[in-house]
């Protein structure tokens, strides 16, 4: 599926304003595509009298070059139309504005809205049982008038009239009218399929509202309120099932003109499964929607292809038709393309998971060609590149979220070491007969809380209930011993969510020893967890309460269906009742059951312009260690470090510099080399926080392969948008696990709050973590020099401290007054206490001034482009810091601050090159040095004469040291 987009505008007398193509277009943000098309025509005949504008005429000169070789190959075209277009996707032009979201059940839709409110008109053709994202819109832009069509009305009418207030029409909108076969959505099929193409979006702007007259000239500080607001497209796929039906089939020009009598869509969302072609044919020049007068401004449209008919080109030749004919009118501009390849999820809802990192062998191949089974197949850092099997499914990257303010977890496991409780089939593969198991747990792992609608099992040892959960402490007694305490995790987790109630997983805080098991009767004891879990589950989530709003009643209706359906016996039906009475007797107070259908609060934030995100993407694994290979950690890293930069020798080898060690250590003898190193002990133990002013593209995989193996984690912060990433060569592509945060741009600025990355990352909650260490992307931090590892640790310490540059800037003065603002009138006592702190660090160190008198003084800034914190100072920083970020101080400043109220350590050996000698970067590094800034790694992306600079200046160091050298280069 292909995702880009068409914008179109009138030249007025033949003039089209800057300030009209800024307020109009949109930046890229996620996975989705936005793009553009501008329609420049003062003569309404023909093209020959169009005057094009210069950001289309420099658009139709990069898209037509780059497609010109593959005019007439339909299925190349199709296949390397993103490839071959990425490029043309960054002008000026394209700026964001006012940039919402609305989010379907399954995907999310990026919205831009018109400066001044004015009233809209959105058709959704193609309603798939979901109007989520309407109402979000609605939510946000109450001036919209709604109208939906689909050829299905059971469900569709509902939604869209009674619950979005919108106005439904039993259509099947296509290009022509009549009765005709078409695909619909069937809600009773249980497959999910999706689809393979491209997304589109169209925007049109019609100048001003008038009948009957030419567009006149505009003010352009008021053209944007009169133009169709516009959307970006959807984010991800939805999957539904679809059958033949023979339909009512009505024209789109005709629908908009006489059914609708509207010349004006603001909005048109187009889902109709293959019959998308026939509508995109009519928005070209004197096409039948032009010729009925109507001005579409936005469509977002999923191209498909062998959706119901495999192995067909029609669709990739009208793909190229259609884009070669927009070309041909001079009409439109086309940006920023993604192509989605799906896959079809079996009938039957049943998984195979298997972990690998060899090519498909036969049983893997054989797995996924198993009828009614799905194969997910997870990868890690030795999983060859360019793994493929078909009917495969992949780990997706991204799915955790990060939170800044969440409810208590009304449930708490603890995970323990030693020989944690599980299973009997573990036991029997994995256990020592005489002592059991020996399991050990990432220490750094931090805690997660399961959303609503997730299960995960727990046991009854290391559980801390909350008061709140006290309900559902009740233990089934009529089913297996080895079975209750599952059971009751299950139920427990329904009831919790009917209240919005959550359960967490904490790190390991005990070590647990067992008494010798008989592995096979603790496998007859467990046969119902092995065979019904499945089953009971899918009761669970689906099951809804009948007995009204009381939570006493609803459980106890649940005890009753549980008994129905033969997962547990009546006397624990009768058991439960007594209990719940038993705790009302002591003055328990049920939560409250949620009203009408639950909406997560908790997802990641989808707004990119929003600055005060509560909630964002990450992602944050550890690598897994086998059990029985324990002692072998040190050693495993060992070949880790080896073969990562191994690849960066390859990597050099490409310029032709072959210069790096010849011979390398063994990865035994560089274990034990490295052991030696404290610097390089302690490293593993902290945490590097990698961040970048702009959306990553091209550098972490160079930094991965340089770090990575020697901290306890290393995570990227900044604006991560995977479509973005530039992956040139197997040597420098991104390595997973790859652990980040995002930070939209609005809250980046450009590097302005770079410092609330490893407030974020301390907000993580990594247990056990040495220390925090910052550095900018295009830093080079030298791992071997030593540093004071329990203290604040700066490249240049507090060095201008007179300077007033920034202050006159409202991250400046303006902000900081704010800050003092927040502090003197917050309640929160975590606030207070690190406002005390700063005061107390600031005499301390001998500033006699009074907290609100630094923070305003409208001097001092630091560098900060690599510095390190504590543990013991990392609540105190992220407190303070993320008070400085909400109120939009300047990095340099934000860091000054906080340096002045801790002792630090600064670093006479961190250099910073400025004006000329910045290209002189490889003459200026040295080995002495533990920091060193700038060094631009999108320099290095294709071989030439940099990247060899960069391999014999930087790469020949760490090879000269970190591999035949000391690790223990002091500070002099």
């Amino acid at each position: 599926m292909f995702i880009f987009g068409f914008f179109d505008f009138q030249l007025v007398s033949g003039h089209l304003s800057k300030r009209r193509v800024f307020g109009k277009l949109i930046i890229l943000t996620g996975l989705t595509f936005i793009g553009g098309l501008i329609f420049a025509s003062i003569e309404k005949e023909g093209n020959e009298g169009k005057k094009v504008s210069p950001v289309f005429k420099e658009f139709h000169d990069c898209v037509r070059s780059n497609l010109a070789h593959l005019k007439g190959n339909y299925d190349k075209f199709w296949h390397l139309f993103t490839i071959l277009t990425k490029g043309c996707d960054d002008l000026e032009a394209y700026k964001a504005l006012d940039i919402r979201t609305a989010k379907n059940q399954d995907e999310i839709k990026y919205v831009a809205f018109p400066h001044q409110d004015e009233h809209l008109t959105m058709v959704t053709l193609g309603i798939g049982h979901d109007v989520n994202a309407e109402l979000k819109l609605r939510e946000q832009y109450p001036n919209i008038e709604f109208f939906g069509a689909d050829p299905v009305s059971d469900i569709n009418k509902d939604l869209y009239v009674n619950i979005l207030g919108g106005n439904y029409f039993e259509y099947a909108v296509s290009g022509t009218s009549g009765m005709r076969k078409a695909k619909v959505c069937d809600p009773t099929w249980r497959y999910t399929l999706i689809r393979v193409g491209y997304r589109v979006s169209f925007t049109y702007d019609i100048g001003r509202r008038s009948s009957g007259t030419t567009s006149p000239t505009m003010e352009p500080q008021k053209e944007f309120s009169k133009f169709c607001s516009f959307y970006p497209l959807e984010q991800s796929l939805r999957g539904e099932g679809y059958e033949e039906k023979t339909t009512k089939h009505i024209g789109v020009h005709n629908f908009f003109k006489n059914v609708l009598h509207k010349d004006r869509i603001d909005i048109l969302w187009i889902d109709i499964e293959q019959n998308e072609y026939p509508i995109l044919e009519q928005l070209h020049s004197d096409g039948l929607i032009d010729r009925a007068g109507v001005k579409i401004c936005q469509i977002n449209v999923e191209l498909h292809k062998d959706l119901f008919e495999p192995k067909s080109d029609s669709e990739m030749i009208k793909f190229h038709d259609f884009v070669w004919k927009l070309l041909e009118d001079k009409k439109y501009i086309m940006m920023k393309p993604y192509y989605v390849k799906g896959l079809k999820v079996k009938n039957g809802n049943k998984w195979i998971v298997v972990t690998s990192i060899n090519y498909p062998t036969d049983d893997v191949k054989r797995l996924a060609a198993i009828p009614d089974w799905n194969l997910v197949v997870v990868g890690d850092t030795k999983t060859p590149k360019d793994w493929e099997l078909p009917n495969k499914h992949s780990n997706v990257l991204g799915q955790q979220t990060l939170c800044y303010q969440m409810p208590r977890p009304a449930v708490q496991q603890g995970l323990v070491h030693h020989d944690p409780d599980v299973d009997a089939i573990y036991r029997l593969l994995h256990a020592n007969p005489k002592t059991g198991l020996d399991i050990k747990f990432n220490e750094f792992a931090p805690p997660i809380i399961l959303s609503v609608g997730t299960y995960s099992p727990w046991n009854s040892q290391n559980t801390l209930f909350h008061k709140s959960a006290f309900h559902t402490l009740f233990l089934p007694t009529t089913v297996s011993f080895r079975t209750t305490d599952i059971w009751r995790s299950f139920i427990s987790q329904k009831i919790l969510h009917l209240s919005g109630l959550t359960v967490s997983f904490v790190p390991t805080n005990a070590v647990q020893f067992r008494n010798a098991h008989d592995y096979l009767k603790d496998f007859k004891d467990e046969k119902s967890v092995y065979e019904d879990s499945g089953r009971f589950l899918e009761f669970l989530h689906s099951w809804n309460c009948k007995n009204g709003p009381v939570l006493e009643n609803c459980i106890n209706q649940l005890a009753e269906d549980l008994v129905e359906n033969n997962f547990w016996r009546n006397e624990d039906a009768k058991l439960m009742m007594m209990f719940l009475s038993d705790l009302k007797l002591l003055g328990f107070e049920f939560p409250e059951i949620l009203k009408g259908e639950y909406v997560e609060p908790y997802l990641a934030s989808a707004n990119e312009t929003e600055r005060n995100v509560n909630c964002r993407r990450m992602n944050l694994e550890f690598e897994l260690v086998d059990p029985r290979n324990y002692e072998q950690q040190n050693l495993q890293k060992a070949g880790q470090k080896l073969q990562y930069f191994g690849d960066l020798v390859d990597w050099c080898k490409e310029t032709g510099y072959s210069d790096l060690l010849k011979t390398f250590p063994s990865a035994q003898q560089l274990s034990r080399q490295h052991e030696k190193s404290d610097t390089l002990q302690k490293h593993s133990k902290s945490v590097l926080v990698v961040v970048n002013n702009y959306p990553w593209k091209y550098g972490h995989g160079i930094i991965q392969r340089l770090y990575q193996p020697y901290f306890a984690a290393v995570v990227f912060c900044g604006s991560w948008y995977p479509d973005q990433v530039k992956d040139h060569d197997n040597y420098t592509s991104t390595i997973q696990p790859f652990n980040f945060i995002h930070m939209n741009p609005t809250e980046m600025r450009k590097g302005y709050s770079a410092y609330h990355c490893l407030t974020l990352a301390k907000e993580m909650g990594l247990a056990n973590v040495q220390g925090y260490f910052l550095m900018a992307d295009d830093a080079i931090f030298n791992i071997w020099q030593e540093i004071d590892f329990s203290t604040v640790h700066h490249s240049t310490g507090v060095v201008l401290d007179e300077s007033d540059l920034f202050w006159d800037l409202d991250v400046g003065i303006f902000a900081s007054r704010n800050v003092v603002k927040t502090f003197e009138t917050s309640k929160s006592p975590r606030i207070q206490n690190a406002w005390k702190q700063f005061q107390n660090g600031l005499e301390i160190n001998g500033n006699k001034k009074l907290a609100k008198q630094e923070m305003t003084s409208g001097k001092g800034r630091t560098y900060s482009d690599f510095f390190y914190i504590p543990n013991s100072e990392s609540e105190y920083y992220a407190t303070l810091m993320r008070v400085f970020f909400e109120n939009g101080l300047y990095l340099e400043i934000a860091v000054d601050k906080f340096m002045k109220s801790v002792k630090t350590q600064e670093s006479p050996k961190t250099v910073y090159i400025w004006n000329d000698d910045r290209e002189k970067w490889d003459e200026k590094y040295s080995k002495t040095m533990i920091g060193f800034h700038p060094v631009k790694l999108s320099q290095f992306q294709q071989p030439g004469k940099n990247r060899t600079r960069y391999c014999r200046s930087i790469l020949q160091t760490w090879a000269d040291v970190m591999f035949s050298g000391s690790q223990n280069l002091r500070i002099l």
